[in-house]
């Protein structure tokens, strides 16, 4: 069997080389910039670009693809590489970070308010912008519901970037909501997106991303020692996940200022949803550190 690193190459060369197979020629057949072609070279180069081979070399590629995507470890080291490939941070993002750090928390004005959440908005749309595969971005006021950003995909490293974050096939939409509110997200926020996720989108999204300044209330700080109790949005967001099986995650602005390098939005993203599974009573380690790393004392100095 494969080893973990080599599948992650083996699809990550797959993704690449179907993303070129879906692309036309770069240059015309007949062209100024292209010497004249004569016998066989003419009618191989034809024959590669002719549409029944294509649709065999994609339908091939895929099916390597979907085959080693079942054979991946989420929880492996070697997936850091195929979340880099995965997730290239947007240009733009980091600008948009500066801004962030700059936001006034302490008695804001009206136009400061809405500049925040309306910055904290673009900052998420950005870093789905990042996200390979994705292929459908929606914002708009439905007639339930106003959505800060649905996002999901049909391309195959949309497929990949679900099996990192443990998302069913059926239900890899995610769903996004923006919250730049000086205090920690009360329940009743975040019992608005767990009825959401359940009742309005219930067929197409797995998954619900908060973008927070500060976090959600009930969650693990990171002055506090190991959480033993759970309250508030922390106990709903456990209640959801043994309810659905659909995950809810939030960023505060420590987690959102690692989203400019690449692949740090995959790591963040799946550490949070181990987490939720685990209950380790910590808040998520920083992707700062490759690895997570929670023993005690005796056995601490055999690692």
């Amino acid at each position: 069997m494969p080893s973990q690193e080599e599948l992650v190459q083996s699809i990550t060369a797959v993704c690449s080389a179907m993303r070129y197979s879906l692309d036309p020629p770069p240059v015309p057949l007949e062209s100024p910039s292209r010497p004249p072609l004569k016998g066989g070279s003419q009618r191989m180069l034809r024959f590669y670009f002719h549409g029944d081979f294509r649709k065999s070399v994609l339908h091939y590629s895929a099916k390597r693809c979907i085959n080693a995507l079942e054979l991946l470890n989420n929880n492996d080291p070697a997936l850091d590489k195929f979340a880099s490939y995965l997730y290239v941070a947007d240009t733009r993002l980091s600008e948009h970070l500066d801004q962030l750090r700059e936001i006034k928390l302490q008695n804001p004005t009206q136009s400061e308010r809405i500049r925040g959440g309306e910055l904290l908005e673009q900052i998420a749309f950005l870093v789905f912008q990042g996200l390979k595969g994705a292929t459908s971005f929606k914002s708009f006021q439905s007639p339930g519901p106003q959505y800060d950003l649905l996002v999901s995909g049909d391309q195959l490293e949309w497929l990949c970037v679900c099996k990192l974050l443990y998302l069913k096939e059926n239900q890899r939409g995610i769903v996004v909501e923006a919250k730049a509110i000086k205090k920690a997200l009360p329940d009743k926020q975040f019992a608005r997106l767990c009825s959401i996720m359940e009742l309005n989108l219930s067929s197409t999204v797995g998954l619900g991303v908060f973008f927070t300044l500060n976090g959600a209330s009930g969650f693990p700080k990171n002055e506090s020692s190991r959480q033993r109790s759970i309250r508030d949005c922390r106990l709903r967001q456990i209640l959801f996940h043994a309810k659905t099986q659909k995950f809810i995650v939030v960023l505060d602005k420590n987690d959102i200022f690692e989203l400019g390098k690449n692949g740090s939005f995959i790591q963040l993203l799946s550490r949070k949803i181990r987490d939720l599974c685990e209950l380790s009573g910590l808040p998520t380690t920083s992707i700062c550190e490759p690895k997570e790393i929670d023993l005690p004392n005796h056995l601490k100095p055999l690692y």
